[in-house]
């Protein structure tokens, strides 16, 4: 019934309306309770305060301008979410009553993970032969992508892209890497990367390594979908640039630098002649967030995002 929430960028968020959600599984055998597993659900929220509806302002030069930012805090006991952090929450919130439900949507996203879980490890052969399912499949994965590895030639391959501007200051914002290959491990290393800007498109470190993780699937796409595509990788996100900002930078537009180092990786990668890859996605998606009040007093939110394709 204990559940933990977050959305703090340099604790393991992305910005601040995405809201993370986790919660322990528990398997009760022999008379013994243990954790079988984490459910981890996040979920982007309509508003959690700020500059403007949304929680998205293009012009935020802080994360104190971007909305209530929280660390990792247990959130509910016994399945409840703790009122003080509720009240917190909601006064924080434009639209309380969309908050509150999308929290609860988590909290039951969560406990169906916890059913299900429960159910396999039973089927299964309880807690233990779970644990050594799983990381057969992550030693099935691992295995999978050393093997791609290993059959393109070692070398290193080097890419530059652009943002146009970071949306407050109007110059470039430069984005480089190098893809080293050897035998079968990769780093990928934004070094010479711009530094972080007064804009909001500064990307964490937990934001550029789901851009990692895109790449490192595309290398062995038939393999189960897991954490074991990362054991090869050395990440190099150097402090204080756009891919790994100091507090307290602004990051609510992290997206766009995200989706930029996506297609910089694969077009780094499409150097070398015999490597397959995917080509470049539109590199941006286009929020538009708005908000205000009806003709009867109560708030009202809108949000739609316009992406293109990949």
């Amino acid at each position: 019934g204990d559940g933990y929430l977050l959305n703090d960028p340099w604790e393991g968020g992305t910005h601040l309306p995405d809201l993370t959600l986790v919660v322990p599984l528990f398997h009760e055998a022999g008379g013994r309770s243990r954790v079988l597993a984490l459910a981890a659900v996040s979920l982007h929220h309509q508003d959690v305060g700020g500059l403007t509806p949304g929680s998205v302002p293009p012009h935020a030069t802080s994360i104190f301008e971007e909305g209530l930012r929280i660390p990792v805090v247990r959130s509910h006991r016994g399945g409840e979410l703790d009122a003080t952090l509720r009240a917190v929450l909601m006064a924080n919130s434009r639209t309380p009553g969309h908050l509150e439900a999308d929290l609860q949507a988590q909290w039951v996203a969560a406990d169906l993970a916890a059913r299900e879980m429960r159910g396999h490890a039973a089927e299964h052969g309880g807690a233990v032969a779970f644990a050594e399912r799983c990381q057969a499949l992550l030693a099935r994965t691992e295995a999978m992508t050393r093997a791609a590895l290993r059959r393109a030639p070692d070398g290193r391959y080097e890419w530059i892209d652009r943002l146009d501007s970071d949306g407050v200051d109007d110059h470039p914002v430069f984005l480089q890497l190098a893809l080293v290959k050897r035998a079968d491990t990769l780093a990928i290393d934004f070094t010479g990367s711009a530094p972080q800007t007064r804009g909001p498109v500064n990307a964490s470190t937990a934001s550029m390594m789901s851009a990692a993780l895109y790449f490192m699937r595309t290398l062995a796409p038939e393999a189960p979908d897991n954490g074991g595509c990362l054991a090869p990788l050395t990440l190099v996100l150097p402090e204080g640039s756009v891919v790994n900002p100091r507090f307290p930078a602004a990051v609510n537009a992290r997206t766009a630098t995200v989706k930029l180092a996506a297609n910089a990786l694969l077009s780094a990668w499409g150097q070398e002649a015999a490597a397959v890859t995917m080509a470049a996605n539109a590199g941006v998606a286009v929020v538009l967030s708005v908000g205000g009040e009806a003709d009867d007093g109560k708030p009202f939110h809108f949000t739609e995002i316009i992406a293109s394709g990949a």
